[in-house]
């Protein structure tokens, strides 16, 4: 049997208004802070990545800073596919971690964020979750499978963690 592994789901802190480059977009006073707040907040709640992947935007760059330092400290990935990506990129960008990771923090965008948070909670999605997720929320889902393996039926669990 595949020991259970944690995938956490964070969709970047709350951005600046839209520039000509979306891309480029930095972090607001309020994101900075909720990303801060959360870091603190994961490190209590020991939700420590292993290794995070995350899309190559600046909001998503300047969250993973901000949540702070983690002990160990993770391995880190930007990805250009993870930046505005649908569903089924995110969902092969996970299936390609090696399995020996047990904690991984995906950073991204939504609405394709939202909807693989959907999807791989399954029918029985928690309405927080159906209602959104907004900007620096965790979703945290418990997978009895490896990565490789990743799909609906393979999570166990899920729960929303805000700054």
């Amino acid at each position: 049997m595949t020991a259970a592994r944690r995938l956490l789901l964070l969709r970047h802190a709350k951005a600046e208004p839209g520039e000509a480059d979306d891309h480029g977009r930095d972090l607001d006073a309020r994101g900075c802070r909720d990303a801060a707040t959360l870091g603190r907040k994961m490190r209590s709640l020991r939700l420590v990545p292993q290794h995070v992947l995350l899309s190559t935007a600046l909001r998503t760059r300047r969250t993973v800073a901000l949540l702070g330092a983690f002990d160990p400290a993770p391995s880190l990935r930007e990805l250009d596919a993870l930046y505005l990506a649908e569903p089924d990129a995110l969902l092969s960008a996970l299936r390609a971690v090696p399995d020996g990771i047990g904690t991984l923090l995906l950073v991204g965008h939504n609405p394709g964020l939202h909807a693989l948070a959907l999807h791989l909670a399954g029918p029985h999605a928690p309405q927080p979750l159906r209602d959104g997720l907004p900007t620096c929320t965790l979703a945290c889902l418990s997978v009895g499978t490896g990565w490789s393996g990743l799909a609906p039926s393979a999570t166990l669990d899920l729960r929303l963690v805000g700054p």
